[in-house]
């Protein structure tokens, strides 16, 4: 569980770090449109979800051990 929290917070501090270089940067104000990018990390997360959840439907990873019959 701490892997994932590490991951998710690492996730999350590198989306901020980029779209705070981005509205630094002079992109914004010609060659990007805000709208358009939001949307886009929006939908891309989303998409992103949906695949996680089909991946990890499918995926036959047993969640606990049965334990044979007569072993103690």
């Amino acid at each position: 569980m701490l892997i994932a929290l590490l991951t998710y917070t690492l996730q999350l501090v590198v989306m901020a770090v980029v779209l705070i270089v981005i509205s630094r940067s002079e992109l914004l104000d010609g060659t990007l449109d805000r709208g358009w990018l939001g949307g886009t990390v929006i939908a891309g997360t989303i998409a992103w979800l949906a695949c996680q959840v089909v991946v990890a439907t499918r995926v036959r990873m047993p969640v606990y051990d049965l334990e044979e019959p007569g072993a103690q």
